[in-house]
């Protein structure tokens, strides 16, 4: 719920109304010092409050990464550049699970808060100072000398090209309102977190419902983690080399079929092949229309806005699937 709240009230109020350089610094802050925090906690409550609020960060800072990314990203090159983002943060999975298993048998779970928390804030002050102002937002809000400063120091390095390629494709631009894009974004996400969030998040328990061992089923929760960098990353390529409609298209499509070859396996082997498979294909789609296809149904006056209202409709209804699985 954490969540959902701060992707679509951080996020979709914040971004299109102060500026995208002020909602990134806001949610990594409020992720580090509630988390930090979170080592000193003296019972459950405070420490459920204080996760909360850390999740409130989380989840706009994950939306305002991805649509970061849509407005300094070349559009030639964005799925690349989105990939990359959602490759460095589906490492995060197996990087998690290895901090745990190295620091909770031995020193507890308060050590685990203290180093997430400070390495989110030494962070914040790292990136407080190198990330720029989206100069598509500055000349949105009318202050094009702001913009036109920051695109010739990004020249400079060679890290950016401006809007220049963008221009080129300017008559290839259709503007959609933001009714329609929400509409579009809405079901775009949800069913590419329903299908990601409740396959991961189930299945382990439905292998053992169905007579699996517990070993195979966290085995197979492990394999997991590693599939989802690596989706994330064959997505990326595959939508900039075919474009967005034919990658997501064929993507939904061979989910479909993997997902129902998988209700009849059997054999372990399989389940773990097919299910390999089918999870890279979600992460695939994840990285595809969560962090290149959405944020390009809007344009920059509100992007962030239609972003953080699709993403979080979207995590909404993934509280929700529990409900109507059990």
């Amino acid at each position: 719920m954490g969540r959902f709240l701060g992707a679509l009230l951080i996020t979709g109020y914040f971004g299109d109304r102060f500026g995208r350089q002020t909602t990134y610094q806001l949610n990594l802050l409020m992720f580090g010092v509630a988390t930090f925090l979170g080592f000193l906690a003296p019972n459950i409550y405070i420490l459920a409050a204080l996760r909360f609020i850390a999740t409130l960060g989380l989840g706009a800072e994950l939306v305002t990464g991805f649509a970061m990314v849509a407005e300094f990203a070349p559009i030639r090159h964005r799925g690349r550049w989105a990939g990359a983002v959602s490759f460095i943060g589906n490492i995060g999975s197996p990087l998690g699970l290895l901090l745990c298993t190295l620091i909770i048998p031995s020193y507890g779970w308060r050590p685990l808060f203290f180093i997430v928390g400070a390495a989110a804030l030494i962070l914040w002050m790292v990136r407080r100072h190198n990330i720029p102002e989206s100069p598509r937002w500055l000349i949105s809000q009318g202050r094009e000398e702001e913009a036109k400063e920051i695109i010739e120091k990004m020249e400079i390095n060679g890290s950016y090209e401006p809007i220049n390629h963008d221009h080129d494709h300017a008559k290839h631009t259709i503007n959609i309102s933001l009714k329609r894009g929400l509409i579009v974004g809405i079901i775009a996400a949800a069913a590419t977190t329903l299908c990601q969030y409740t396959f991961t998040t189930w299945v382990p328990t439905i292998l053992v419902k169905q007579g699996g061992d517990i070993f195979h089923s966290l085995m197979f929760s492990t394999v997991m983690t590693i599939e989802a960098p690596l989706g994330a990353l064959a997505g990326s390529f595959l939508i900039d080399m075919f474009g967005r409609r034919k990658t997501i298209t064929t993507g939904f499509i061979l989910i479909a079929i993997l997902g129902v070859a998988y209700a009849y396996q059997t054999n372990n082997t399989m389940v773990m092949i097919i299910g390999f498979l089918l999870t890279m294909c979600m992460y695939a789609m994840s990285a595809s229309i969560l962090s290149v296809y959405v944020p390009e149904l809007f344009p920059t006056r509100y992007r962030f806005q239609g972003k953080g209202y699709a993403a979080g409709s979207g995590k909404l209804l993934n509280v929700l699937m529990p409900y109507f699985i059990i």
